[in-house]
C-alpha cells in the first residue's frame, strides 16, 4: 500500500476506501468517526484495534434496511465482512492482522451497497430495467447488427460495433483501424468458449451474467477484453464460492493475471485446508502448470507448523 502524506490517527477519503494511519498505544488503536455517502446510503462507521485484532462498528445509516460488504487490508491482511444496519452498534470481529510493522500503520477500509430495501430498489432500479431489457432483445434481434464473434467450437453471434466499442477498448481499438475484422464485420475468437462468449456479450449489452458456473472463463475474458466491472464481478464470485475442489485453479488464475487481492484470498483459504486441497484434482493441475507456485504454498504451510502460528499470522507472497 503506497505511503500517504497525512497525519496519523486521521482518516484520508479515496473513493469508497478510507485510509486511517494508526496512532498505537499499547497496540490498541481507535479510528475517528468514518462518514460514508454510497449510492444514495449515508452511514457512520468506527475502526478498533485491539492487540492485532481488528473491530468493526455500524454507527448509523439513513436506511433501515441496506446490506453493505467491509473490507480491511494492510501490507499484511486482507479480509472482508458483510454487514446488515440490523447490527449496528454491534462491534464485528473481523480478523487478525498477521504483526504490527513499523509504525505509523496504513489500513484501507472499504465500503460497497450490496442489498437495498425494496422501496429503493424500485424507485432506482427500475427504469434501469428496463433498458436493460430493450438491450437484451437488440442482442437478439439480428435486424440491425454489423458484426459476427464466431468462439471456440464455431458458435456464430451477431451484435453491434458501436455498443461493443463503447463497452471495450480492446473492441474500440479493433474497429477504429485497419483490421482485417473491421474489414470482414467477423470477429474469430478462438480462445473463448461459445458459451463464455454468449455470457460476456449478454453482460456487455446488460451487465448482468446468467451462469455463475462459468466465472472463472468469463474472469479471463474479461481479461482479455478490458472489461474491469466484469471482471471485477467474477472475482467476487470466485472468492465468495471458492471450495477445495477449485481454490487451486483460483490461485493459479490469479497468478497468470497478476491480480493479488485474488491470489492473497485463494492462499488463506488453501492454507486452511492444505490436506484436503492436496487430495483434488485442481491441485494436481497446479502442481502440472506452476510447480513454483506449489512450493510457495507448501512453504508456507511449513512455516506456520515449525512456527507453531495461526494460519492468519502468516504472510502471503513475498
Amino acid at each position: 500500500m503506497a505511503a500517504e502524506n497525512f497525519e496519523r490517527g486521521t482518516i484520508k477519503n479515496v473513493g469508497n476506501c478510507y485510509l486511517w494511519r494508526l496512532e498505537i498505544r499499547g497496540f490498541s488503536a481507535e479510528s475517528p468517526l468514518i462518514k460514508t455517502f454510497i449510492e444514495g446510503i449515508i452511514s457512520t462507521w468506527k475502526l478498533y484495534l485491539e492487540r492485532k485484532k481488528f473491530y468493526v462498528k455500524l454507527i448509523s445509516a439513513n436506511i433501515s434496511d441496506s446490506q453493505f460488504t467491509v473490507s480491511i487490508s494492510t501490507n499484511d491482511f486482507s479480509i472482508s465482512w458483510e454487514i446488515s444496519t440490523k447490527e449496528s452498534n454491534k462491534y464485528h470481529y473481523l480478523g487478525d492482522t498477521p504483526f504490527l510493522r513499523a509504525l505509523p500503520m496504513e489500513v484501507m477500509f472499504e465500503i460497497s451497497v450490496k442489498y437495498k430495501d425494496e422501496k429503493v430498489i424500485f424507485e432506482e432500479v427500475l427504469p434501469i430495467s428496463k433498458i436493460k431489457k430493450d438491450l437484451a432483445k437488440l442482442l437478439t434481434d439480428e435486424k440491425f447488427s454489423d458484426v459476427t464473434l464466431v468462439g471456440r467450437g464455431g458458435m456464430q453471434f451477431r451484435a453491434h460495433k458501436n455498443i461493443l466499442s463503447a463497452r471495450s477498448e480492446v473492441f474500440a481499438a479493433m474497429f477504429d483501424n485497419e483490421f482485417l475484422e473491421n474489414k470482414a464485420n467477423s470477429v474469430s475468437i478462438d480462445d473463448i468458449d461459445g458459451e463464455v462468449l454468449q455470457e460476456m456479450l449478454n453482460y456487455i449489452y446488460t451487465e448482468e451474467i446468467v451462469s455463475k458456473e462459468l466465472a472463472a472463463d468469463l474472469y479471463v475474458a474479461a481479461d482479455k477484453y478490458a472489461l474491469v466491472d466484469l471482471q471485477s464481478l467474477c472475482e467476487s464470485i470466485l472468492t465468495q464460492t471458492m471450495d477445495i475442489y477449485s481454490v487451486a485453479d483460483i490461485l493459479l488464475l490469479a497468478e497468470r493475471t497478476s491480480n493479488e487481492r485474488l491470489k492473497r484470498n485463494a492462499l488463506q483459504f488453501i492454507l486452511k485446508n492444505i490436506v484436503a486441497v492436496m487430495e483434488t484434482a485442481s491441485w494436481k493441475r497446479l502442481q502440472a502448470l506452476d510447480h513454483n507456485l506449489c512450493i510457495d504454498v507448501l512453504s508456507k504451510t511449513i512455516k506456520a507448523i515449525c512456527n507453531d502460528e495461526q494460519i492468519s499470522d502468516i504472510e502471503c507472497f513475498e
